[in-house]
């Protein structure tokens, strides 16, 4: 059974595997929606953020992330679902499957097993199966829920061809992933009893800030933020340092991105330079590749990494999540 640092390490082998599964998949002719939706949660869900991050300034289709028991109003017939759910039986996603049936949305499931592949076999629905080794988690399933999502609307010519910027990531991260190792790690020692707190700087990185929270919260046990600029400085840039106890401990983490806007560039500097006397200390980092989704998944892995070697800092068990198998047997418990 792979480690977790097995399975982060592994990421671009793991992207050209989903790849190759995604491509062998047979899928029926559909009508061209007017809207894409995608359902999933945790680290079933991440994947719908970082498609609608990748396609904002990319594709007329908008996308919207269902993160919840109930679809939006707006999401008809004319609407193409997704129902991602690692294990197929996370109740938020099956019900959302569900609703998408009596609604007669097109349909397509992607699923190692559960109650939702049974569902999709039932309602003749494309199913993609997970291919992700035995005993992985959900969150370092990305590359197994996430590639398959992209790779069929690429097929389907619903979106550009991202399957040239898929290779080029897979290529960033064998060339970048032993250096990241290194300086995971000794950033990791500098997080070590802070409380991270990641900025994004642009709509396309808004996701891989919210990954890398959930990977510090679920990897290192941890509580960590997220924020973006420029809605940060409408609002948080006032209340950060207060109360002191807890602004002392705040290690900033700022994901810029070298196409994003240039006043938020410029934003960020000075908002740093403002608070300086106001957190612990801060760190600017910056993606690898030429690509949108090189940049993005460089990110993911180093945040992967991270959050990886905080764990070990902290003598934690990156693996288990006690508290969410906790809450899901208290709810299974009441009908």
């Amino acid at each position: 059974m792979k480690t977790m640092y097995d399975l982060i390490y592994g990421l671009p082998g793991e992207l050209k595997d989903a790849w190759q599964a995604a491509e062998a998949v047979t899928l029926p002719r559909l009508p061209r929606p007017r809207q894409i939706a995608v359902s999933g949660m945790g680290g079933s869900g991440i994947g719908g953020d970082l498609l609608q991050g990748l396609l904002l300034e990319r594709s007329p289709l908008p996308v919207i992330a269902v993160k919840d028991y109930s679809l939006p109003r707006s999401i008809d017939r004319e609407s193409l679902f997704f129902a991602i759910s690692f294990s197929g039986n996370t109740e938020e996603t099956i019900a959302g499957y569900q609703q998408a049936l009596r609604l007669k949305c097109p349909r397509i499931v992607i699923s190692s097993g559960g109650r939702l592949t049974e569902l999709a076999r039932e309602h003749r629905d494309p199913l993609i199966a997970v291919t992700a080794p035995a005993g992985c988690p959900p969150r370092a399933a990305l590359p197994y829920l996430f590639t398959p999502l992209l790779v069929t609307l690429c097929r389907f010519r619903l979106i550009p061809d991202l399957r040239p910027d898929l290779r080029e990531a897979i290529r960033v991260l064998t060339d970048v992933r032993n250096s990241y190792r290194a300086k995971a790690r000794n950033l990791a020692r500098e997080l070590k009893d802070r409380v991270p707190v990641i900025y994004s700087t642009s709509r396309l990185l808004d996701a891989v800030a919210n990954r890398w929270r959930c990977q510090f919260n679920e990897n290192a046990k941890v509580f960590a933020h997220c924020s973006s600029f420029p809605e940060l400085c409408h609002n948080e840039i006032v209340g950060m340092g207060n109360p002191r106890a807890f602004a002392r401990l705040c290690y900033l983490l700022v994901l810029s991105d070298p196409d994003a806007h240039e006043r938020n560039g410029l934003r960020y500097e000075l908002t740093l330079e403002i608070l300086k006397k106001e957190y612990a200390e801060a760190r600017v980092l910056q993606p690898d590749g030429r690509s949108d989704l090189a940049r993005v998944f460089s990110l993911i892995m180093f945040g992967d990494l991270l959050s990886y070697y905080l764990a070990a800092e902290r003598k934690v068990d990156p693996v288990p999540v006690k508290r969410i198998e906790e809450l899901k047997k208290r709810l299974a418990a009441v009908e």
